[in-house]
């Protein structure tokens, strides 16, 4: 059904690799967007077959020359489904998998520090770092964890926190929930990494830093950060429309 189409968009997060060879069969124009962090196998394909990719950020094309970008397009979040919140309730978030590359222990000794409450939200990634890492450090009160989430379960938690903590140690391609969490109004606290630097803006909407004692240091200047600007540059640079307009 290829030629019943004017334009095949591939939002791929690996697998989809599979319709690269066959995308050269459908007299369509075919283009893939890359959502999850590129490697070597994966970067070989695309040039073998000369593939069009859209990046979600500049950050992702970081060691991998000669892949036939056309275009970087920053992933949106949907603000009407995000209330802003100007009025927090004084504990810090940190909205993920529970994994070892999201690094929620840093977050918790980094609130531990600074004596705040931190809220973990998102499944269990990885059983082995949730029991051997977060298990112990979880009270039920101090520290909180909370599955996933429904949308406006979702949109309370992050209007209501001072700050969304996010101390990846992973070439992170985007980052979504930092721009669901500025949407709020929350300033983010992240380390250098990834997309971080084209996401948040630092000393505007938060503080990019280095290490635990970086995260404190942030949260506690966090009272400088302006939340109605964390929303605006949501509203400037991460919406929907913005995102259709990009492709």
């Amino acid at each position: 059904h290829g030629k019943d189409f004017d334009v095949i968009l591939n939002n791929m997060r690996g697998g989809e690799s599979v319709l690269i060879p066959i995308a050269k069969m459908i007299n369509a124009p075919f283009v893939t967007v890359m959502h999850l962090h590129l490697f070597d196998e994966l970067a070989d394909l695309f040039r073998q077959y000369h593939t069009p990719v859209i990046t979600i950020s500049n950050a992702q094309r970081r060691g991998f020359d000669g892949v036939n970008y056309v275009g970087t397009v920053y992933n949106a979040t949907d603000v009407s489904e995000l209330p802003f919140n100007d009025e927090p309730d004084g504990y810090l978030l940190m909205m993920g998998s529970i994994a070892p590359h999201k690094n929620q222990k840093d977050g918790i000794l980094a609130a531990k520090k600074l004596g705040k409450k931190i809220i973990l939200a998102g499944k269990i990634g990885n059983q082995a770092y949730w029991e051997q890492e977060i298990v112990p450090l979880v009270d039920g009160s101090a520290v909180v964890h909370e599955g996933e989430l429904s949308i406006d379960r979702k949109a309370v938690l992050l209007g209501s926190a001072d700050a969304l903590l996010f101390p990846i140690v992973w070439p992170e391609p985007f980052g979504l929930v930092m721009i669901e969490a500025m949407a709020c109004g929350t300033p983010v606290v992240a380390y250098n990494n990834g997309a971080v630097p084209e996401v948040v803006v630092d000393g505007k909407t938060g503080f990019i830093v280095e290490g635990v004692d970086g995260l404190v240091d942030g949260v506690r200047r966090i009272g400088s950060i302006d939340r109605i600007a964390c929303r605006k540059h949501v509203e400037e640079n991460f919406t929907i429309e913005k995102m259709v307009e990009g492709y």
